[in-house]
């Protein structure tokens, strides 16, 4: 039975190890240039020499995806003529500072409610980039190596553009830094845990027995 009971654990330990392989990247800098052409940055009191902070949730294990407006989600391929970037699944998960205003822009149902992807140049151009967000505002996290080559202490540039009406737009660009990498949570599955409830469950039940 205690044979049992640890081949039990070891698989339900297999079974919660291998349900992904997301990771959170964290970036932190701060603000060099503001264009606010709708007045949108300038109504958050975002100011150059700000501190900002973003987070995406990266999985270069699953494919980058679009969401148009419509609700059709869409997987990431390279436009026409253009091949060589490798795709991957990203999302911002936290960040986002400023927003569309007045409605935006970009609204028609073909136009992209989520950016969730990044790239990789696989060319002999080094370049790796995160997007996150809408058409209408999004961040965007980009520098001079390959995603796979980045690393805690790495440079890079970002920056977070929101539409209002009339394709008016306002950009603040920032100087950022790769803090951390972190494995992302990744909860147990329910049916394994119901298995072993189930299986402690007998346990108790067989001890109680042998007692009596």
């Amino acid at each position: 039975m205690k044979k049992f009971l640890g081949l039990t654990l070891v698989s339900i330990l297999s079974i919660s190890g291998s349900t992904g392989a997301a990771s959170i990247y964290s970036f932190n800098g701060n603000v060099t240039s503001i264009d606010d052409g709708t007045g949108i940055i300038g109504a958050t009191g975002l100011a150059i020499g700000d501190s900002v902070t973003y987070e995406f949730l990266v999985d270069t294990n699953l494919p980058g995806t679009i969401t148009r407006n419509n609700g059709d989600t869409v997987i990431q391929l390279d436009p026409p003529n253009f091949s060589n970037l490798d795709y991957f699944y990203a999302d911002l998960i936290s960040g986002s500072i400023i927003d569309e205003i007045d409605g935006g822009s970009y609204n028609n149902s073909n136009d992209v409610a989520e950016y969730n992807y990044g790239w990789e140049n696989i060319t002999d151009i080094d370049e790796g980039l995160l997007i996150g967000g809408s058409r209408d505002n999004h961040v965007v996290v980009r520098a001079p190596l390959d995603f796979s080559d980045w690393t805690i202490g790495l440079s890079l540039v970002g920056y977070e553009r929101a539409y209002g009406q009339n394709f008016i737009n306002s950009d603040a660009i920032y100087s950022l830094e790769l803090t951390s990498i972190t494995p992302a949570p990744i909860p147990l599955p329910a049916a394994a845990w119901l298995f072993g409830s189930g299986v402690m469950g007998l346990l108790g039940f067989n001890y109680r027995r042998k007692r009596i």
